[in-house]
């Protein structure tokens, strides 16, 4: 979910993420681009909508001298977050110069145990097999309707209340961002804040820094990039994944077979479609694939991409 904040000279961007995520405990840090401040807040959780949960408050307590910008709460018995059970935790923090308020801040966040290898995705340490379909093929369907067709709902620039909605109900996104915004790495933070989004797309070549840019901000999601192998050597150093377009199933195997990282396949369709018929063509795109391998996920997506 997107944080709500109010502001009186505003510290500039602010970032939540978290690392050492165990079943025993979490470090969940918040930062700003602000130094000489001290920070002051309180994480409460887990909540959920599917389930009764014990409710416990950590508090922040800020860095050593030195790393003013950050502070950090120590959570025991983190729940995490899924499909299942979207446990989320709020944040309610505030950022103090001499007794002055530079800006507060409360959002949510969800923790989920995400890595990427050679041999697939792994969500909780079991390999999953990621079946996306673009929210914008789709006849207008609730977040119950995604969730009873186990689609993750890819989406373009996502806003805040989709994103809320998503994490809220248990629905995993995969969100593209457009790099030549100016505010793309506005959105990629606001993407990373989302216990939803499990995957940021990013379309941007190895030599482009902004790549590398929404990899600082979003350190708890998996990012794909739009890679060929005509366009490089290997896929970018920031790249989890990488997303190639299936127009002739042998033709894309080939070009893919060599690349050290998982691949999702894509296949650009015209729409609209009911959801359930969406989603019935990524299980169709791993049946024209299946001769050739098995990948790590299957997208369907709107033909003219963001147009």
């Amino acid at each position: 979910m997107t944080g709500q904040r109010s502001e009186i000279n505003p510290p500039g961007r602010f970032e939540v993420f978290y690392e050492g995520l165990t079943e025993f405990s979490v470090d969940l840090f918040v930062r700003a681009e602000v130094h000489d401040a001290q920070w002051r807040g309180t994480v409460r959780g887990p909540f959920c909508a599917t389930a009764r949960t014990l409710l416990s408050t950590h508090e922040f307590t800020p860095r050593p001298p030195g790393d003013g910008t950050r502070a950090v709460a120590r959570i025991a018995d983190p729940c995490f977050w899924s499909g299942d059970s979207p446990a989320l935790y709020r944040l309610d923090v505030e950022i103090m110069r001499g007794g002055v308020s530079l800006g507060s801040w409360q959002t949510q966040i969800g923790f989920r145990a995400l890595s990427a290898a050679r041999g697939g995705v792994y969500w909780s340490r079991r390999r999953v097999v990621l079946r996306g379909v673009d929210h914008r093929l789709a006849v207008a369907q609730g977040i119950e309707a995604w969730r009873a067709a186990s689609a993750a709902l890819y989406a373009p620039d996502p806003c805040g209340a989709l994103l809320g909605a998503t994490s809220r109900g248990g629905v995993a996104v995969m969100a593209e961002i457009d790099v030549d915004r100016d505010d793309y790495l506005d959105v990629a933070q606001c993407c990373a804040r989302a216990a939803s989004v499990l995957v940021i797309v990013v379309d941007c070549a190895n030599d482009d820094p902004r790549g590398g840019a929404v990899r600082q901000v979003a350190r708890n999601c998996l990012l794909a990039q739009r890679w060929t192998p005509e366009s490089s050597s290997s896929p970018a150093p920031w790249a989890d994944l990488v997303i190639g377009s299936v127009d002739d199933p042998a033709r894309f195997a080939a070009r893919y077979s060599a690349v050290g990282v998982p691949v999702l396949a894509e296949r650009r369709i015209e729409g609209p479609h009911e959801l359930h018929h969406a989603r019935a063509l990524c299980d169709q795109l791993q049946r024209d694939l299946a001769p050739w391998g098995d990948y790590s996920g299957y997208l369907i997506t709107a033909a003219g991409g963001r147009e």
